[in-house]
């Protein structure tokens, strides 16, 4: 009796593991698909697109963090959080992005390519994770392509109203 109760103990691990398994597989061929039609899409896309785009994923980045932000809405307070979570992020760098975003939203002025550049290395310093960041975290950005779509609803409207 003790060793068919442990054989059936062993197989609901094995089965469980494997479960885990296939899940971490389906989640990593999803990522790579997401990831993959983003930067077709991006690369294919005009200044205006792209722009939104960066925004978004900003603003999305962000909510990721547990920062609150909003493009042109309490960038002081949001750029001070930013500073303080993110050491390498300089003091002031929130504000000039969201100066870019508002001209290139809200203005309707193609940026310029250097301008583009800014808002691309403030969006891949969010992404950059340091020894401290918490595991919880570092398994969001990792899958943030797979939440990205939902938290991209919620910030449609503010940037193209």
């Amino acid at each position: 009796m003790e060793l068919e109760t442990q054989s059936t103990l062993l197989g609901i691990v094995a089965a469980l593991v494997l479960l885990l398994t296939v899940l971490f597989l389906l989640f990593e061929i999803a990522r790579g698909v997401i990831y993959m039609t983003e930067i077709k899409k991006f690369r294919s896309a005009k200044n205006q697109e792209r722009i939104l785009f960066l925004g978004r994923k900003i603003l999305c980045y962000l909510r990721l963090w547990n920062i609150e932000a909003s493009i042109g809405w309490n960038t002081a307070e949001v750029d001070a959080a930013i500073v303080n979570a993110f050491p390498n992020i300089e003091p002031g760098s929130y504000t000039r992005v969201c100066e870019l975003l508002e001209k290139a939203v809200y203005g309707g002025i193609a940026l310029e390519v250097y301008e583009e550049r800014t808002v691309q290395s403030f969006l891949e310093h969010l992404v950059t994770t340091n020894k401290n960041t918490s595991f919880k975290t570092r398994f969001k950005l990792h899958y943030a392509g797979l939440l990205y779509p939902w938290f991209a609803r919620a910030q449609k409207a503010q940037l193209t109203e």
